[in-house]
């Protein structure tokens, strides 16, 4: 799966829109699922992310505005 990067603190939600489940700091790196109408799903690792997808890890969305994404973790680092 695609990396994404959280360009500014944001919040990470459980549906678009939706609850907040938890502030993303910058800098946090998740795995991109997908993405739809602005929104990323995604899934922040329980630990620091490896090239393996932690589908144990915390699930919700954020703004696609509000990420880098890259097809790797240091590909996601150097995007604007």
């Amino acid at each position: 799966h695609p990396v994404g990067r959280v360009k500014t603190e944001t919040v990470l939600m459980c549906m678009p829109g939706g609850e907040n489940v938890m502030q993303l700091s910058a800098d946090t790196y998740v795995h991109v699922l997908g993405e739809r109408d602005g929104w990323l799903h995604v899934i922040l690792p329980r630990e620091k992310l490896t090239w393996q997808t932690d589908w144990e890890g915390t699930y919700g969305f954020v703004k696609a505005e509000d990420m880098a994404v890259g097809i790797s973790k240091t590909d996601a680092q150097y995007k604007q």
